[in-house]
């Protein structure tokens, strides 16, 4: 029997094709810009990497959403007309995940991405404590500017606390990350971020996204970096990240009414404070071992797993989606959202072209 070959869909991947060394893995796995049209299993890298034309191409193929992105960015991730096509979903959402069938929970954080990948794990310590002395007591904000119309999209309200924070407050706040930020106190760009990181106590750690519903398992790399920087994350994103980091090593945003509030706080945290937030934080990460669970080398071992045993359930079965549960305000911008989604789709080939005519001139 030959071994099973898995293609992995990544539209905006930067070649057009790459071969993954996958030692103890019985499947060869090679990531792609468009599907290949031999391949056993496929598995698509966000919805907007799936092609009903090169579908038609390799009918027999077993496919696999992995839906990355959160509701803000590509809300067809969570609409029922779309899960139809596949044969297993890999999220990140427990709401979903819990339900069972072709859903599989599947975290969202990655640290061997094949590419493009510009956070990291530290994985060696010496064991000493950080020095509060030559930590900055203040806040820093690594992230890029985004906007969209989807509710609970986080966006707006990091722009709002750098603002405030630079207007009123007294406890400073520094911006960086790109695309650039339209705040005063925007610093530029970083070229490593956790040394960026290291140089502060405290971190605007905000996802791109807060719903009761849709949130919920939407535990990124962000709150992982600041931990492995040993620096203390504001956090703001995954309702239930409580599940998932444990509540004394992180300052949970929720639990303040306004900045004011949280400024009050920030300001009075001793050095004895700080100190026993990195104790609890590395505690957590001592068994944690991020760098081998959230490997990519996992979901190509699940990719496998999921096309051997190939029982996807009815349709019936199907949990309810975001138009089952959204307020009609909701819905408006999803709608808002879906015609912005298209038009990009639109363009992208153009866009694409541009970057191949730019190469092909550097060569």
């Amino acid at each position: 029997m030959s071994r099973q070959s898995i293609n992995i869909v990544y539209a905006n991947m930067p070649h057009d094709h790459m071969n993954v060394v996958t030692p103890g893995l019985d499947a060869t796995v090679f990531w792609t810009r468009e599907e290949a049209p031999s391949s056993d299993i496929v598995v698509y890298l966000n919805g907007y990497s799936y092609s009903r034309k090169h579908v038609r191409r390799n009918r027999d193929a077993f496919r696999i959403l992995w839906a990355y992105e959160p509701l803000a960015v590509y809300p067809i991730h969570f609409t029922r007309r779309f899960w139809r096509h596949f044969d297993a979903m890999l999220t990140w959402n427990d709401f979903l995940a819990e339900y069972g069938g072709k859903f599989h929970g599947f975290p969202v954080i990655f640290y061997d991405f094949p590419f493009g990948a510009v956070h990291g794990v530290r994985s060696d310590t010496n064991g000493l404590l950080p020095n509060p002395a030559a930590r900055r007591k203040a806040i820093c904000q690594i992230a890029g500017d985004k906007y969209t119309p989807v509710m609970g999209q986080l966006y707006r309200v990091r722009r709002n606390a750098a603002r405030w924070f630079h207007a009123r407050g007294r406890f400073p706040m520094d911006v960086y990350g790109f695309p650039r930020m339209n705040v005063p106190n925007y610093k530029g760009r970083v070229d490593s971020k956790l040394d960026t990181m290291r140089q502060y106590r405290f971190a605007l750690c905000f996802e791109n996204f807060y719903h009761p519903i849709w949130s919920r398992g939407y535990v990124t790399e962000k709150i992982f970096d600041c931990m492995y920087a040993d620096c203390v994350p504001v956090y703001y994103g995954a309702c239930n990240v409580e599940k998932y980091i444990p509540a004394n090593c992180f300052i949970d945003f929720r639990q303040f009414r306004d900045f004011a509030e949280l400024e009050a706080f920030l300001s009075g945290q001793t050095d004895r404070d700080y100190l026993n937030y990195v104790r609890n934080i590395r505690a957590f990460l001592h068994g944690h071992n991020a760098a081998h669970r959230y490997s990519c080398f996992r979901l190509y071992e699940t990719a496998a797993k999921l096309a051997r045993s190939k029982t996807p359930p009815p349709v019936a079965e199907l949990p309810p989606g975001f138009f089952q549960v959204a307020q009609p305000k909701e819905k408006a911008a999803y709608f808002l959202m879906s015609c912005g989604l298209k038009g990009y789709r639109f363009v992208h080939p153009f866009f694409k072209l541009l970057r191949r005519i730019g190469s092909w001139r550097n060569r």
